[in-house]
């Protein structure tokens, strides 16, 4: 699963001479804080959550931009509980949450980095991930309510986050696991982004993750996150 030796241009992927004010002029070196917010599948149930992985042994994205950046901060370094610092760090994921929790766990995360005597909350770039909603799918939430939960902690994130690149994961379509398709909740994201709301300043904006979207078998594609006689003993470790 990983990739040995992987490296890109040194001279692009740089750390910037001066902080940069905007999103365009943003490099990947130049993010400094890395936090998460959502269910299960953030807090990482059952997964290692190590943050010493290396790229050599598996692809993640924190790994990526410690390679560019190596202090890279936020992170979780061990399994644990969302309100143990000393393990998840900035990971605010709680098992079970729903969207309509984003909004208090991105009122958490404002709180943590203003505390943090190591963040400088006003000029360091910071990368924030959500990746929540297979409760609100077995829940039977609607579509609009589940982007207007989402909208709620953006905005206040927006509001109250400077320099941030949100990062929102699309939702596996659970409903594959009964044969039958529903989309809606994935097209209510990507009206998040559409919309362009999050786009009217330059130290702000939101970016939909769409990998999982296109997942049309789950029992085939020996996805990590539902178990089934097929998948590969790796996958045990992302179960809930």
């Amino acid at each position: 699963m990983g990739m040995p030796g992987w490296s890109c241009d040194e001279d692009l992927m740089k750390r910037s001479k001066t902080v940069p004010q905007s999103v365009p002029a943003l490099r990947p070196a130049d993010i400094d804080i890395i936090a998460a917010m959502g269910d299960s599948l953030t807090a990482g149930n059952g997964a290692c959550a190590e943050g010493e992985d290396v790229l050599a042994i598996a692809i993640q994205f924190r790994d990526i931009l410690k390679k560019f950046n190596p202090n890279l901060f936020g992170y979780s370094i061990r399994t644990g509980s969302a309100n143990v610092w000393e393990t998840a760090r900035l990971n605010a994921g709680v098992p079970g949450a729903h969207s309509s929790k984003v909004y208090e766990q991105a009122n958490d995360l404002v709180r943590w980095m203003k505390e943090h005597p190591e963040i400088d909350f006003m000029n360091q770039w910071k990368l924030m991930h959500i990746f929540i909603g297979g409760n609100d799918v077995c829940g039977c939430a609607d579509g609009d309510h589940y982007r207007d939960s989402i909208r709620k902690g953006i905005q206040f994130m927006k509001e109250n986050m400077p320099k941030t690149i949100v990062v929102l994961t699309g939702m596996i379509d659970v409903l594959l696991l009964r044969t039958k398709i529903d989309n809606a909740k994935e097209s209510k994201m990507q009206e998040l982004q559409d919309s362009g709301e999050f786009d009217t300043t330059e130290d702000f904006t939101l970016i939909i993750e769409p990998y999982l979207e296109n997942l049309d078998d789950l029992s085939r594609n020996n996805c990590p996150f539902i178990r089934t006689a097929k998948n590969s003993d790796n996958c045990v470790k992302y179960l809930n």
